[in-house]
Parts: C-alpha cells; structure tokens; sequence
C-alpha cells in the first residue's frame, strides 16, 4: 500500500538478477551482474520508476596474507 492515507495498493512483481564471478589470479576477481534481466516495468513506490535493466562490471583485488 502506498499513499499518504495508505489507501494505495501496488501491484506484485519479481525480477531476475544474475551475478558471476571469475578468479583470474589469486588476488583478482572478475565480476558481471545483470539486474532486471527481462527489463520489465514495475515499481516499489507509487510514481517512481525503478531503472529497469541494469549492468555491471567489476575487477575485485584481494591481498592474500
């Protein structure tokens, strides 16, 4: 429910996120994610739009005692 009498009801919705992580030396990590896969529309909050799709790259260092 959102609004300010709390009167307002939101729809359901899911997503599919998928992460993946590679080690390309021991200290390294490489890193995708792929949020909202199937790029469809839905919201958490009355009148705000969530991103829809989303990605990311990343390259992670981790020294090694």
């Amino acid at each position: 429910i959102d609004s300010l009498a709390n009167t307002g009801r939101l729809g359901s919705y899911s997503t599919r996120d998928r992460r993946l992580g590679y080690a390309v030396a021991t200290a390294w990590t490489l890193a995708g994610e792929v949020g909202s896969m199937f790029g469809r529309d839905y919201g958490t909050v009355a009148w705000y739009n969530q991103a829809g799709r989303t990605c990311g790259l990343s390259l992670r260092y981790q020294p090694q005692d």
